[in-house]
């Protein structure tokens, strides 16, 4: 790939998801606002989890390597969703912890 073809890329790939940013922040903000933080953690845990097949044994991209980036990437998005509605940003969940 050349390097214009990578900056289109890029460029392509940060408008939508702007778009798909925006469409989210507006159909939740069609919601009721007692239900919204409730549904914005749930759509993060839905975009967090890899589909089981979202990655071939031939790809570049292993399942765990979406394992390990969905969830950074989930919650970024829902950020600047958050942000769009108002809503203090949450960041990546916490890990639960375990008693030992």
């Amino acid at each position: 790939m050349s390097a214009d073809q990578v900056a289109r890329l890029a460029a392509t790939i940060e408008t939508l998801t702007k778009a798909v940013q925006f469409l989210l922040a507006e159909r939740v903000s069609d919601q009721p606002e007692d239900v919204r933080e409730d549904l914005i953690t749930l759509l993060q845990r839905s975009f967090s989890a890899p589909a089981p097949r979202s990655a071939s044994p031939a790809s570049r991209v292993s399942q765990g390597d979406l394992a390990l980036w969905m969830p950074s990437v989930a919650a970024e998005l829902m950020d600047d969703v958050r942000a769009q509605l108002g809503l203090a940003p949450q960041g990546l969940p916490k890990a639960p912890v375990r008693d030992r």
